[in-house]
């Protein structure tokens, strides 16, 4: 393929930028609290950083919900949304029937393209997670983008990457896991047969080093909450400004790392007035008493942040 022809491809990325992962707040009772779903929807609506939102992701807490729970989850988000930027829906699920389900809800209601993970729960090889993504993406016409998340589902390998990219609407790739080795093969191999294929990361943390090595962009909790500092990295990729502000971003998420996933992310929605409530899992006194303190401490990092590069 030419320099040009592989330029043209690279232009057919639909899916570059940074994404919000949507985050669900809940009522006292327990219910998902979907007025104030819409108000914070609307909210990010103003941010110009702001590439588009996915719903249902991970730090969604979606395997927390019913279907009926998602599935309004998704249509809330789209009207809040307005149209205004991209909108993805997760419809990863523990097996293909019901991801479909989720994918055909989400085709109905207008969706830019879904977001799916291998199933969870019970341990897949490799066939059977190819089989699972190879059933969702051919019972569907939208961009497909792929997610490799092996802390929380059966991993993606790097052989069944290259399976998928013989989907002509497997559009983008998102990893969350930190392994170098894997985020640089898999990267080579879109250049190498998909260049209208984006690669994106979902750790944050990764992000600059994710852009260094040809990457597009981040689908992330964070960027759902301060949209203006994962834009200041991306806008200033291979610089030595873009690489401080990635620094001191992950002061931050250290301390969000003090806590177990996705619970430190509800903790620094707090800290940053974009409260979910108490959510559904039994949370310990002390571990109450700890994110008190630890929000304090994660607004006067963000506070510093916005100080520094956002001007």
């Amino acid at each position: 393929m030419s320099d040009l022809s592989d330029f043209k491809e690279m232009e057919k990325r639909i899916f570059k930028g940074i994404y919000g992962i949507v985050l669900t707040p809940f009522k006292e009772n327990g219910e998902v609290d979907y007025d104030t779903l819409a108000k914070q929807v609307e909210k990010t609506m103003k941010s110009k950083d702001l590439t588009g939102l996915v719903v249902c992701g991970s730090t969604g807490e979606f395997s927390r919900l019913s279907f009926e729970e998602n599935t309004y989850l998704m249509k809330t988000v789209k009207d809040a949304m307005k149209g205004e930027k991209q909108f993805i829906c997760g419809t990863t699920a523990g097996d293909s029937y019901t991801a479909k389900k989720y994918t055909k809800y989400a085709e109905e209601i207008g969706a830019d393209g879904i977001l799916i993970a291998p199933p969870y729960y019970f341990t897949l090889n490799d066939e059977e997670i190819f089989e699972y993504y190879k059933d969702v993406i051919t019972s569907t016409s939208l961009p497909v983008v792929g997610y490799n998340i092996p802390q929380c589902t059966n991993p993606v390998s790097v052989s069944n990457f290259e399976k998928l990219l013989e989907f002509d609407n497997f559009k983008g790739f998102k990893n969350s896991w930190n392994d170098l080795q894997q985020i640089t093969t898999e990267i080579g191999l879109r250049d190498e047969k998909r260049p209208d294929v984006a690669m994106l990361t979902g750790l944050d943390a990764c992000l600059y080093g994710t852009l260094s090595l040809g990457g597009d962009g981040v689908f992330s909790a964070i960027t759902y909450l301060m949209p203006e500092i994962i834009g200041f990295i991306k806008n200033n990729q291979g610089t030595e400004i873009g690489l401080k502000c990635q620094t001191d971003l992950i002061k931050l998420i250290n301390v969000v790392n003090r806590f177990t996933f996705p619970y430190g992310y509800r903790v620094l929605s707090d800290a940053l007035n974009m409260p979910l409530g108490e959510g559904r899992e039994a949370i310990p006194v002390s571990l109450k008493i700890k994110a008190e303190e630890a929000k304090k401490e994660m607004k006067a990092i963000y506070d510093a942040l916005v100080k520094e590069y956002i001007k």
